[in-house]
């Protein structure tokens, strides 16, 4: 087994000391808030026009668990969990940083993501984009509270 220099172990400890929990459990927890927060307004948004219909739900269930699930998960490992480990190296992984990263983030790949599935989505209103700002802020906090990153970051 190889040895660390004391250098090495002070670098790995002050490194693990940024968060409670992995990066991964962030990663997989994180994921799932956006899509599975919208299927209950989605399906609310259904049931309260005048015809709802069964086929429409399972379309919404299959939009939101078939594309927008995998989809959230490629932004996650491919965009925040990267960046994590940036700040990280870095000492400065913070939930404030990580969030506001995810928020930036947000309206870009919604916007990605809606032109994947629907080609051209015509314009967009700007309260859109805070809308989808505010979807990846909700996503970097679950992925941070999962982590357990803290508010700020700890220097060592």
């Amino acid at each position: 087994m190889p040895q660390l220099a004391s250098g090495d172990m002070g670098r790995e400890k002050s490194l693990s000391l940024q968060h409670k929990r992995s990066l991964a459990f962030g990663g997989l927890i994180g994921p799932l808030v956006v899509p599975l927060g919208m299927l209950p307004i989605m399906i609310i948004g259904e049931l309260s026009t005048a015809d709802p219909t069964g086929p429409h739900l399972a379309m919404i269930f299959v939009a939101l668990l078939v594309f927008a699930l995998p989809f959230t998960y490629a932004v996650t490992w491919v965009l925040v969990v990267p960046a994590a480990i940036w700040l990280r190296r870095r000492q400065a992984l913070s939930a404030f940083g990580l969030c506001a990263w995810c928020a930036l983030i947000g309206p870009v790949t919604a916007n990605v993501y809606l032109r994947a599935l629907a080609g051209e989505i015509g314009s967009v209103e700007p309260v859109t984009y805070l809308i989808w700002a505010g979807f990846g802020l909700v996503s970097g906090a679950a992925f941070c509270l999962a982590s357990g990153i803290p508010l700020t970051a700890r220097k060592s």
